[in-house]
């Protein structure tokens, strides 16, 4: 009696995967890749360097502190190697897949996608994982809004607490407008499968009566065009819950009532180790 293998993945239309190395990657041919270089789908963002670990079987691994776990993918019972990896490689996955989530959850750079992975990498060999993963934006209710968010850039991306985060803005404004410019900050974190609001502690969803007061280097007597200010933020806290990936929603009203609003997404927080 002959066993049958089970396929990795099963397609609607019925078409079988039965190893990573046979799943097509549609954007081979459409980046140009250097010798040594591999590509995969970033779903969690950072730079490491390190020692590679190749892992089959969670229970009888030799991950050793700050290697590369390069495997598969992985489901709850490989999470007792995630505080021992420096980064992860996965064969399989995507943004809601268990090796991405708990990525983002402890701070791990991390890449799926990189077919053959097992074959292409060796135990002890030496490599860079780079995974780039850009803070997102949109003007919401952009047709009634007279604050229109034009343009949005953070340093450090990920971001790293404790630390200096530095945001620069662009706004364009249909009118002129002078403080008090209130804002209502909703934080939310992603845990698992959704996200959830953060209370207004250090970080999270706050009310702000008057933005002007917290940048005193911020001009709050705007005419109608463009203006660009940069808002320099130290964030304190050092506490590990802060990790994770992030998306909020900024609502602005002047005291002669204009009005904006904009969404922010991908926004990562890593905690120094």
């Amino acid at each position: 009696m002959s066993c049958k293998r089970i396929p990795l993945i099963l397609m609607s239309d019925g078409t079988t995967y039965y190893d990573a190395s046979t799943i097509p990657d549609d954007n081979k041919d459409r980046v140009e890749l250097m010798e040594g270089e591999f590509l995969g789908s970033p779903v969690s963002p950072g730079i490491y360097e390190g020692k590679v670990r190749i892992v089959n079987d969670p229970i009888n691994s030799e991950l050793q502190s700050g290697e590369i776990l390069v495997c598969t993918a992985t489901d709850p019972a490989w999470t007792t190697l995630f505080p021992i990896a420096g980064a992860l490689v996965l064969e399989m996955g995507g943004m809601l897949q268990h090796g991405a989530i708990v990525s983002r959850e402890y701070g791990l750079p991390a890449v799926v996608g990189v077919s053959n992975a097992k074959n292409i990498f060796h135990n002890g060999q030496f490599i860079q994982t780079l995974v780039i993963s850009l803070i997102s934006w949109e003007n919401c209710n952009s047709k009634t809004n007279d604050i229109k968010l034009i343009n949005l850039t953070v340093s450090p991306d990920p971001i790293i607490v404790p630390g200096l985060v530095s945001i620069t803005i662009t706004i364009y404004t249909h009118q002129n407008f002078t403080s008090p410019v209130k804002a209502v900050l909703s934080l939310e974190k992603e845990i698992l499968i959704g996200y959830f609001p953060v209370p207004c502690f250090s970080i999270g969803s706050c009310t702000y009566e008057d933005l002007c007061t917290l940048c005193t280097k911020c001009n709050c007597s705007m005419g109608t065009g463009e203006h660009t200010f940069n808002l320099p933020i130290t964030i304190d806290s050092s506490s590990w819950m802060l990790s994770g990936n992030y998306q909020a929603q900024i609502d602005l009203e002047t005291s002669t009532k204009q009005k904006g609003c904009v969404k922010i997404y991908n926004i990562f927080l890593k905690t120094k180790k």
